[in-house]
């Protein structure tokens, strides 16, 4: 499969994209309309933060922001790849997409057309904020190269078939963008579901358990105002953090690689030497705060809840040490304003903080961050690709 793309804009508009608008951009540059439509959400991390790797259970919510594209088969084949317009980083996600798509194909036997592709990309995903947009911008791209390419995209109620997805997704994008992370963002940009957080789990094998989210709880998202890319000094600290797991992993005969330790926890960590303590009791009790936060959510206790997400923060913050002064004192902000809890969501060291509130403490709680540029995030429905023909 050779595709060419010609992309949007990827710097994250401020104002929500409508699906027809990306098909009118479409049109207007290419003169023709697209013959598929794809959307994939990014996600805001509730809590459950750097254990994914650990193939430890997460809690994320797909959002109503995403990465949106128009495709259509081009005219004549050819062999550039270039994100026209979006710079190499970017490029890579999207290559890390079709190369998923190759894979995905591959094993199921189906055939896979040589025509190229006209892709358009947009997104009013904030960029390198912790929101998973490359994750997004990967799953947009392996869903345009299955439908153009001559595959089929796996049904929304297809749980197994999207979970495997997820990871061929995962893996593709750890081969291009060179990060060691787990699978929590590719499974939920494809395994959203409106109004719900999504339980994840890795070990013995990958489930996703929707979990409601109570109709007067709000999700408060603000950015710190530094970016975190998945590139220079951010990218190997977070390799670095990886690395440890590892370590703790083998220390504990879990297995050579972190994500043996989710067959192991929990067990102390007191004989660890050095840093690896620390690192150990973040994973640790990340785990816990994580199964009790589900707890909580089920019981719809916003107090239980918020608690569990700021002894989070102080846990990335003190024992992980990814959290810098500015979400520091964002989430204070933001607690100081009525929040009920708050943390950073995402790798940290930049990108945005993530603050639960009820609805009557909203505006409070946005007016707190307003040089943050805060916006409500809505649980939103997974991955999908459609006709273009019904956005008019």
């Amino acid at each position: 499969m050779v595709l060419a793309v010609n992309a949007g804009n990827l710097s994250g508009a401020p104002d929500m994209t409508t699906a027809a608008e990306v098909c009118r951009e479409f049109e207007h540059r290419r003169g023709r309309p697209p013959a598929v439509l794809v959307r994939a959400p990014g996600r805001v991390n509730l809590i459950g933060e750097h254990v994914d790797y650990c193939g430890l259970p997460v809690l994320p919510v797909a959002i109503d922001r995403a990465v949106w594209a128009a495709a259509a088969p081009a005219v004549r084949p050819c062999v550039d790849t270039m994100l026209r317009g979006a710079g190499s980083e970017w490029e890579r996600y999207a290559e890390a997409g079709f190369r998923a798509a190759r894979e995905w194909l591959r094993p199921a036997g189906e055939p896979t057309s040589a025509a190229g592709a006209d892709v358009l990309f947009h997104s009013d995903l904030p960029v390198a904020a912790g929101l998973s947009s490359s994750s997004a911008l990967a799953v947009a791209a392996t869903l345009v190269a299955l439908e153009v390419g001559g595959g089929s995209v796996p049904a929304p109620d297809d749980a197994v078939a999207r979970l495997r997805l997820a990871s061929v997704v995962a893996e593709a994008e750890r081969g291009s963008a060179g990060t060691r992370g787990g699978a929590m963002d590719q499974t939920a940009s494809l395994m959203g579901v409106a109004g719900h957080a999504l339980h994840i789990r890795f070990v013995p094998h990958a489930s996703v358990q929707p979990v409601p989210l109570p109709e007067n709880w709000r999700l408060v998202v603000a950015w710190s105002g530094k970016s975190a890319r998945k590139g220079g000094s951010a990218r190997r600290v977070f390799n670095e953090r990886v690395a440890q797991a590892d370590e703790i992993a083998r220390y504990f005969g879990a297995g050579p690689a972190a994500n043996a330790l989710g067959s192991v926890l929990p067990v102390s960590g007191a004989k660890l030497p050095g840093v690896l303590k620390k690192r150990f009791a973040h994973i640790n009790g990340e785990a816990r705060r994580t199964h009790e936060a589900v707890a909580a959510l089920r019981a719809r206790d916003p107090g239980r809840f918020g608690e569990l997400l700021n002894q989070s923060h102080a846990s990335l913050r003190d024992l992980y040490e990814v959290s810098t002064p500015r979400l520091d004192e964002l989430v204070n902000r933001a607690l100081g304003a009525g929040a009920s809890g708050a943390r950073l969501t995402g790798a940290g060291l930049g990108g945005c903080i993530v603050a639960v509130c009820e609805a009557g403490a909203v505006r409070r709680v946005m007016q707190s961050l307003e040089d943050a540029e805060p916006f409500v995030a809505r649980p939103a429905a997974g991955a999908e690709a459609r006709s273009p023909a019904r956005e008019g």
